[in-house]
């Protein structure tokens, strides 16, 4: 296993639909809880795996951010890692509608907080009369040792200060599960995300190479970067924030 996702229910909200992959270890769930609505976090394959099949199966309907819903609806034409097909499959076609900025169940309202970086258009879920926030792949751990190709630096920075802002006590990552004390974890995170740029830069003024900066703050790559084929790197960490920071010119 390369690690872990979680996918969520609460009032009828069923958050991310897994891998296809999984299908038969999470399809007992769908049939004994009472799904009246789908919300994907963000468009990857191991968060919308099974949306085509609870779509034309039940005809729930499907949320997500505008800017994921081009992926959602067509996935076969994304660029999927060996390490991908083989760990979650390729998803099925789903057709998913635009949030708001708000979605309202039975019981519940939630805030709908865009916070890119992991996608185009990964999306945080915030439920404030019970102080619950869903997080999707914005958290992950207190530390940030590897980015994927596509992903950003200084915007998963951005959200994690946005939904630092907000008053919840616990949070539902998509890897983590369930995080308690999360405001604590968020700022751990976000502390050694800037350490990390700032040592970052100063190295560079110092003259030192891209792959110079990582083996001295990340060390060398490891299995993680191996068996993704480099998709998952912290060199990619390194390259983002100095691209993310351009030397001045002027």
């Amino acid at each position: 296993m390369i690690y872990p996702v979680h996918a969520f229910f609460i009032d009828g909200l069923l958050i991310d639909t897994g891998s296809r992959t999984s299908h038969r270890h999470i399809k007992p769930y769908w049939e004994k809880f009472p799904i009246k609505a789908i919300i994907n976090t963000h468009w990857h394959e191991d968060h919308i795996g099974n949306n085509n099949y609870l779509q034309n199966k039940y005809h729930f309907p499907i949320y997500a951010h505008e800017l994921d819903i081009p992926m959602i609806k067509q996935p076969r034409k994304q660029k999927y890692w060996l390490y991908e097909r083989l760990t979650w499959g390729i998803p099925k076609p789903s057709e998913p509608s635009p949030l708001d900025l708000e979605f309202s169940t039975e019981n519940y309202t939630f805030q709908i907080i865009h916070t890119p970086g992991h996608s185009p258009g990964h999306i945080s879920i915030y439920e404030p009369k019970n102080r619950i926030l869903f997080s999707g792949d914005l958290f992950f751990s207190t530390r940030i040792t590897y980015l994927r190709t596509l992903e950003k630096f200084q915007q998963q920075l951005d959200g994690l200060k946005k939904i630092q802002k907000l008053d919840f006590n616990t949070m539902f990552c998509s890897f983590s599960g369930i995080v308690r004390s999360p405001k604590e974890k968020i700022a751990k995170k976000i502390d050694f995300m800037e350490t990390l740029k700032e040592n970052t830069l100063k190295l560079r003024n110092q003259g030192l190479s891209p792959r110079e900066i990582q083996h001295q703050l990340l060390g060398r790559e490891d299995i993680m970067s191996f068996i993704t084929s480099h998709d998952f790197s912290k060199f990619h960490v390194i390259q983002r924030i100095l691209e993310e920071n351009p030397v001045s010119t002027g």
